[in-house]
């Protein structure tokens, strides 16, 4: 007993001296754990090796190479518009011309079928002598035996009717007898006959037949075969104008493509002179470098996205590969199949004072651009347009206004009130019904604006000065030539374009 006392006493000794260590073990972790650690010292950290990010890079600058397509001349160039495209897909494609010459083989095809009921007109001629020998003298014959003979002419008009199913047959002969014979009293003899037949049948094949078959048939195929070219030209009309489109597109992506090569390369520039400068990292000088090599990427992609879509167009409107325009580079142009028919035109509207080169040469373009520029003058007091003219790239100074439009008469009137001679400059006066009467509660300023023409044949018509000063040319167009303010002439070295 006293043996296992002792056993348990050293057991219960050990426990605790467990419990106890662990106890302490957690208490000097959690004293640890509220202590903060402690920062690293900055001067060491100068010393640590970093190294430096691209200190001399420079981007080789490359130039990009000549865009040119294979087997395409760039320098020539042909310009093409929609209209002209259609036509040449209509004349030349290959599908095009075999459904038209199927359209053709079906209305042959249908003449035939109605070539049954064309009549049908024979004709025959012969000639017959007979010898016939006498047992008597009694048969007419004087030396043994009696001769006869006859010329024969037969004519038959025959056919069949489209109606009933029934057939028709008209008969014509005409003989020349003669003969020897004695007891025959006149020779020689012409007997003659007309027989007219017609044939109806009763049941079968008086509503419908076998010939009448085989026209319906031909007509259906006719029908079907128009309705097919019908649709293959909508198809190649439609894939032409896609096609046009398409090119168009990719043209004009090819510009933008290139535009931003340009920009990317400018930013490159920008970004090292910023480097330079300190204010940007080196990388930002091989980001930009990347994006200016994406942008070529794109070009060349642009690119041959333009040869595809070239390609799709001359192989719908070529006539063969041997052709001159599979050498030739595609231009689309604007013309007036853009609007959607031939009957509408396109045009630009200019408005607000412009100087005359910007208003000839940026909204008119080069003498060869298919649309005129049609300029107008007016005022709000006159009806807005009182002038109407085109402008033609022909190099002068400023462009005119053109004429007055009908019922408006137009003035030039001198500083004394006579009308100014020709080519002489005056105010530019507007007269005729579409001049207001005025301006609302402000009545001064009507009474100075808005007079009574002098010059008109009847009475009363209102004139309204412009205040814009203008001469009249030879050819009778009006040219603005500056304002009137405060009792002067501001001459205008530009001109204005549109008031």
């Amino acid at each position: 007993m006293q043996n296992w006392s002792l056993a348990l006493t050293f057991l219960r000794r050990i426990v605790y001296s467990l419990l106890a260590v662990v106890l302490l073990t957690g208490v000097t972790q959690r004293v640890l754990a509220q202590q903060p650690a402690e920062s690293p010292d900055p001067s060491e950290m100068k010393q640590l090796p970093v190294p430096s990010v691209a200190p001399e890079y420079r981007g080789q600058q490359k130039p990009l190479p000549e865009l040119r397509r294979v087997g395409v001349d760039m320098t020539q160039q042909h310009p093409l518009s929609l209209r002209e495209a259609l036509a040449m897909a209509l004349d030349n494609n290959k599908d095009i011309e075999v459904a038209r010459q199927n359209v053709k083989i079906a209305e042959f095809d249908l003449k035939g079928a109605h070539g049954v009921y064309d009549p049908r007109l024979s004709s025959s001629t012969y000639y017959e002598r007979i010898e016939t020998p006498i047992s008597s003298f009694l048969s007419g014959g004087s030396n043994g035996a009696t001769t006869s003979s006859d010329y024969t002419g037969t004519v038959r008009l025959e056919g069949q009717t489209p109606m009933f199913g029934g057939n028709y047959r008209l008969d014509f002969s005409s003989i020349r007898q003669t003969t020897d014979n004695q007891f025959v009293p006149l020779s020689p003899q012409y007997p003659t006959a007309l027989t007219f037949n017609y044939t109806q049948p009763l049941f079968r094949g008086r509503s419908f037949d076998q010939n009448r078959r085989v026209i319906e048939i031909a007509k259906r195929n006719l029908s079907l075969t128009d309705v097919q070219f019908r649709q293959r030209s909508i198809d190649i009309i439609a894939a032409v104008q896609r096609a046009y489109w398409d090119l168009t597109y990719a043209l004009r992506n090819l510009q933008v493509q290139r535009d931003g090569v340009k920009d990317a390369k400018d930013q490159l520039a920008h970004n090292r002179r910023l480097v330079d400068e300190g204010q940007l990292a080196p990388i930002d000088i091989v980001a930009a470098d990347t994006q200016v090599a994406n942008f070529e990427q794109a070009v060349y992609d642009a690119l041959n996205v333009v040869t595809q879509a070239e390609n799709n167009l001359k192989n719908l409107i070529a006539p063969s590969r041997t052709d001159a325009l599979w050498s030739e580079s595609v231009t689309p142009v604007v013309d007036e199949d853009v609007a959607g028919n031939g009957n509408t035109s396109a045009g630009i509207v200019v408005t607000g004072p412009a100087s005359a080169r910007r208003l000839r040469w940026d909204f008119y373009g080069p003498p060869a651009m298919p649309f005129a520029l049609v300029n107008h003058y007016g005022v709000p007091e006159a009806a807005v347009v009182s002038t109407s003219g085109v402008v033609t790239p022909d190099g002068l100074a400023r462009p005119g206004i053109g004429r007055a439009i009908a019922g408006t008469t137009l003035r030039v009137i001198t500083p004394d009130g006579h009308l100014a001679e020709m080519g002489a400059p005056g105010e530019l006066c507007i007269s005729g019904p579409s001049v207001a009467l005025g301006y609302v509660n402000r009545p001064e300023l009507t009474a100075a604006r808005f007079v009574v023409d002098p010059f008109a044949t009847e009475p009363g018509t209102r004139m309204y000065r412009t205040g814009d000063v203008a001469r009249i040319t030879e050819d009778g167009n009006v040219e603005l030539l500056g304002r009137v303010e405060d009792g002067h002439v501001v001459w205008s070295l530009a001109g204005e374009g549109a008031r």
